[in-house]
């Protein structure tokens, strides 16, 4: 038996488990039967938030204990047993969480990626999006902020399509004295 470890699971927003049709509940111990594989069997849940966000399949956020026999992997664990503590729709928080990570993600030279948002309508997405969070935006604000990023992000890749195929192109021009 393996020392209880505190982690953090996520769920779709109906609250269901991966491959089951139950229903999680808070205070409720899980129980898994049968070998324990690193993302093939057993309770999987993540010691670091950041890494079972990564798995999330949806906005429900568990605290859980795992207990009885765990295994480690480098990102997240698998147990026999996994008792929900608590559980909340973190739609809200997740959204901060990213824009967050956009504000302060440094970059090798001291910039950050919101730096790298050198188009108005991007940062102004990330801004409506905290604000959406915040429950200061409506969801058509958030929609047209998310339409004008994405159309940023489309005429920034066409621009820089555009000057590599131009460039490549241009190297099969005759030369003079060639027809």
């Amino acid at each position: 038996m393996s020392k209880p470890v505190l982690a953090w699971h996520f769920l779709a927003a109906d609250r269901r488990m991966a491959h089951e049709n139950e229903i999680v509940k808070p205070g409720y111990i899980y129980t898994c039967d049968g070998d324990l594989r690193l993302c093939e069997s057993g309770l999987h849940a993540s010691v670091r938030a950041i890494d079972a966000i990564c798995y999330a399949p949806g906005p429900t956020v568990c605290r859980v204990r795992c207990s009885g026999e765990i295994i480690h992997g480098d990102d997240k664990l698998v147990s026999r047993n996994r008792e929900v503590l608590w559980m909340e729709n973190a739609s809200s928080v997740l959204r901060l969480i990213a824009a967050e990570c956009v504000r302060k993600t440094p970059l090798a030279d001291g910039r950050t990626v919101w730096d790298l948002l050198t188009d108005p309508r991007s940062r102004a997405a990330v801004e409506t999006s905290e604000r959406f969070a915040r429950g200061e935006a409506t969801e058509e604000e958030l929609a047209a902020a998310s339409s004008a990023a994405s159309s940023a992000a489309r005429a920034a890749a066409s621009a820089v399509q555009n000057n590599i195929a131009t460039k490549l192109l241009m190297t099969l021009q005759p030369t003079k004295g060639r027809a």
